[in-house]
């Protein structure tokens, strides 16, 4: 029996997560080395950025508003300073590249663009009501709140932002970097106040603003009081998974670990003396708590219990914040089911499917609902849900895609962040659609450029984005879609949806030439052949056609290849990739869960032979050579980590390229240059390596500077060479587009 490589990276992951969540830090973790930086350097973590800037890029406008947020306290903007940027934003023309990148200039790639805001992480409203701030990869993001359709104020990070925190009195702000610590920000003019080299998992002020206490990452998990005025460390929680301040009283409570055994505690903010300790419920290894705050009563507290490994029991209790008394519990939420992983079998994962675990808890300002933000364990992504304080009850569970949600400083209405890009405003009573600005990005999870050059495809799980090369300028979007690809010409685009269908789009005159009726499974592979004959398509449900492409005629399918696979039996395997040959006339794909690669003639649609005949780790993510007759894909005979390069003729492996043996890094998509003597692959740390084919060596390694590294299997970026060979052009699962050239 072949283990899939699917099936072992899920293995690894797992292993990951496990270790990462029983792993004790006595000290701050070393944060990655960039180029340039030695050990001595990064002993001193770099400062951030901080100067606030008007926004460097553009967004479509809202056209639905029924209510604006009711925040009523007019202001004016906060001072805005110029801040250097060295790379072209959004509207701004790419500066020419010198020459095309070869092995020789390689080490001189330089980044020259930027596009995008990036995708939304958190969002908070300050306790005035006057301002919405937005964390991405790309910094903090400042909105008015009384019209969130207009420019927000930008204020750079050297680092992503994720998690955000308005002080009680809205002067300041603070974030987490990760990796990098948490930073301050005077709210008025963007000013970092401090920078806190401890790497954080969550934070909170006091109600006085004087201290912000950090949750850092262990097991257990410490929690940290720090000076906001001095920036020094004031007190220090062992062995405590949460912290939250009473909203009326001197005291904070913080749930901690003695002896095997957890306590609800309460401190005394003046000198941290011990109010109340009550014991409460615990199980040991496996168990956790994720998230805490308390009601503005001080009455009560709201404790999300879980385990970001995935193991253990999750829920929400809500207790007597002086005895502990369990009042109420709420069970979790279901967790997401991924969808089928074989084709004709109900099989969906190799991993259990764990519960949500519910990492942040924020109640209204009047206190009587609160949103709870769930990680799920087994799909990409959060879930938003609303209860009532009173009795638990489910109010309202957002859609999969919302991922962040805060309330307005009255409470009436909540703001989400979504992943398809939408900052919408909610109504608390109905949780009817209020207001919805366009005003982020959706995560990039593939890339094309047109053979002219003139224009860049990316595909997201909300929709397919069309941008102008020359600057990033968006210039068209196809809500749900999931596909794109290019004639050879760049003249047509084949766009394909969620729900099945197709569109075939002349570019050029601005119109849909013809649509498909595919079925109603979501589009997962679509490819012009190279002659601009044929059109081919692959549906999440295994279904695999060719069309006719000047017309969309059906022609005919794929034939199926089936195999016994454990656990699911006897199914059809799903196609992972595929690539026409340069004459059109063969279509070659690999196989999830199988490594073999299969031949099929595109004239009548037959699987002619699959190969190799002899057991290898496996080949995916499937590219042609250009100008010649190869092709090239992730992996090889004896790890995916390779690189393989086969000829369609005789379907021999003619190079194999072992890549670095660097433990939990690996490759995630390649291109190759438009003389095939190089390639370039992007890794899920966040590094684009060149490599040259004929001495099978890495010439070079360059840093994505907005990228996180992040436990998850989809996190991933994508890339690809420009026709001319002058550009490589990497698209972020952050939303953003980087181009680098030699200048």
């Amino acid at each position: 029996m072949r283990i899939s490589r699917y099936f072992l990276v899920f293995l690894l992951l797992a292993t990951l997560i496990l270790v990462g969540c029983n792993e004790k830090q006595d000290v701050v973790p070393t944060p990655t080395m960039f180029p340039g930086q030695t050990a001595e350097s990064v002993a001193e973590l770099p400062t951030p950025t901080a100067t606030i800037t008007s926004t460097p890029t553009s967004r479509p406008t809202s056209t639905s508003t029924a209510t604006v947020m009711p925040t009523l306290v007019p202001t004016e903007a906060p001072s805005s300073t110029p801040v250097a940027i060295d790379y072209a934003t959004e509207g701004t023309a790419v500066p020419p590249a010198s020459a095309p990148i070869t092995a020789e200039n390689v080490a001189n790639l330089t980044q020259v663009a930027r596009w995008g805001r990036g995708v939304m992480h958190d969002v908070a409203v300050s306790g005035n009501g006057r301002w919405l701030a937005v964390s991405t990869a790309t910094g903090i993001y400042l909105h008015n709140a009384e019209n969130l359709a207009e420019d927000p104020r930008w204020i750079p990070t050297e680092a992503p932002v994720d998690q955000l925190a308005f002080s009680p009195d809205s002067s300041l702000i603070a974030g987490i970097l990760p990796r990098h610590g948490a930073s301050l920000w005077r709210v008025e003019d963007g000013a970092l106040i401090q920078a806190i080299p401890t790497n954080a998992v969550s934070l909170v002020f006091s109600p006085d603003n004087q201290l912000l206490a950090l949750t850092t990452p262990s097991y257990e998990l410490d929690v940290q009081l720090w000076s906001t005025n001095s920036g020094e460390l004031i007190q220090e929680h062992q062995s405590s998974f949460t912290i939250a301040f009473a909203p009326n009283e001197p005291v904070y409570a913080i749930v901690i670990l003695q002896d095997d055994s957890a306590f609800l505690n309460t401190y005394l903010i003046s000198d941290h003396s011990l109010v109340t300790s009550s014991q409460i419920d615990f199980g040991g290894f496996q168990d956790g708590f994720t998230s805490m705050t308390i009601s503005p009563d001080s009455q009560l507290v709201l404790l999300g219990k879980g385990n970001l490994g995935g193991r253990g029991e999750s829920s929400i209790e809500v207790r007597q914040i002086e005895t502990g008394e369990l009042l109420y519990k709420i069970e979790p939420i279901l967790p997401k089911i991924p969808g089928p992983y074989f084709c004709d079998s109900d099989f969906v994962s190799f991993e259990p499917l764990h519960p949500s675990v519910p990492i942040a808890i924020t109640l209204s300002p009047n206190g009587d609902q609160f949103v709870v933000t769930y990680k799920e364990q087994n799909v990409v992504g959060k879930t938003i849900v609303v209860y009532r304080l009173t009795d638990g009850q489910l109010l309202h569970k957002f859609a999969n895609n919302i991922s962040s949600a805060t309330y307005s400083a009255d409470g009436r209405s909540l703001i989400t962040g979504s992943e398809d890009g939408n900052l919408t405003v909610w109504q608390t009573d109905s949780f009817a659609l209020a207001q919805a600005v366009p005003a982020y990005d959706p995560p990039i999870s593939g890339l094309e450029i047109s053979a002219n050059g003139q224009r860049i495809a990316t595909e997201s799980h909300y929709g397919v984005q069309l941008f102008k090369a020359e600057d990033g300028s968006l210039l068209q979007e196809f809500a749900s879609a999931s596909k794109a690809s290019f004639s050879s010409t760049g003249e047509l685009l084949a766009v394909g949806f969620a729900d099945g269908h197709i569109e075939v789009h002349n570019l050029n005159e601005q119109t849909v030439i013809y649509q498909i009726d595919g079925g109603n499974s979501p589009i997962k592979q679509l490819a012009f052949s190279p002659n601009d004959q044929f059109l081919a398509a692959v549906t999440q449900d295994c279904n695999r056609a060719i069309y006719q492409a000047s017309d969309g005629t059906y022609l005919y399918a794929l034939e199926d290849l089936i195999a016994d696979i454990d656990p699911a039996g006897e199914t059809r395997l799903q196609i992972g990739s595929l690539v026409f040959s340069p004459d059109s006339s063969k279509i070659v794909a690999d196989f999830q869960s199988s490594p073999q690669l299969g031949i099929w003639d595109v004239s009548n649609g037959r699987l002619t032979s699959t190969f190799p005949d002899n057991d290898i780790a496996g080949v995916f993510n499937l590219v042609p050579v250009p100008n010649s007759n190869q092709f090239a894909g992730l992996g090889g005979t004896y790890s995916t980590t390779d690189f393989s390069v086969w000829d369609f003729s005789s379907l021999e492996m003619i190079t194999e390229l072992s890549g670095p043996d660097l433990g939990n890094t690996y490759y995630v998509d390649l291109s190759l240059t438009p003389d095939s003597t190089m390639f370039a692959a992007p890794t899920n740390q966040g590094t684009i390596d060149f490599w040259q084919i004929t001495n099978q060596g890495m010439l070079q390694s360059i840093w994505i500077d907005t990228f996180v590294y992040r436990v998850d299997f989809f996190y991933t970026p994508s890339i690809t060479f420009s026709p001319d060979g002058t550009s490589v052009i990497v698209g972020t699962p952050d939303g953003l587009i980087y181009i680098w050239h030699v200048p």
